[in-house]
């Protein structure tokens, strides 16, 4: 996996959320899932935890804010059936999200935002105060 990065969740280690490329790259967005630290092993999300997209004015979260779910959700499958370590979501980048666990105080997060390549030449215009 390309461009690997890891969101602590405190009060839940070892898990941590693991940022990837996963091809999305060209989208604006990453995969994550849910990681052990310790076993290096992806886990499915754990019973009761949700992630909500906070919506953002002006952003892309805007269109995908509330609960997130998973590619195999999103296909029909219920929890039981995602074999282990399986699970796997993609977000646009610069979402604020928030961990909702059960018993836990909310996490919140942010998905980084990529830096952009532009072509040879190309001179990118800045607003500037006036």
């Amino acid at each position: 996996m390309d461009n690997l990065q890891a969101i602590d969740l405190p009060g839940s280690e070892p898990l941590v959320i693991r940022l990837f490329d996963g091809d999305m790259e060209s989208f604006g967005q990453f995969c994550l899932d849910f990681y052990n630290v310790e076993t290096k092993t992806a886990v499915n999300t754990p019973s009761g935890w949700v992630i909500n997209v906070t919506p953002e004015a002006g952003s892309m979260a805007m269109l995908c804010s509330g609960a997130l779910n998973s590619w195999e959700r999103n296909h029909g499958m219920s929890q039981g059936q995602i074999p282990a370590g399986e699970e796997r979501f993609s977000i646009v980048e610069g979402a604020v999200c928030q961990l909702e666990r059960p018993g836990m105080d909310t996490l919140w997060f942010e998905i980084p935002k990529r830096t952009r390549q532009l072509p040879p030449g190309v001179h990118l215009l800045k607003a500037r105060p006036l």
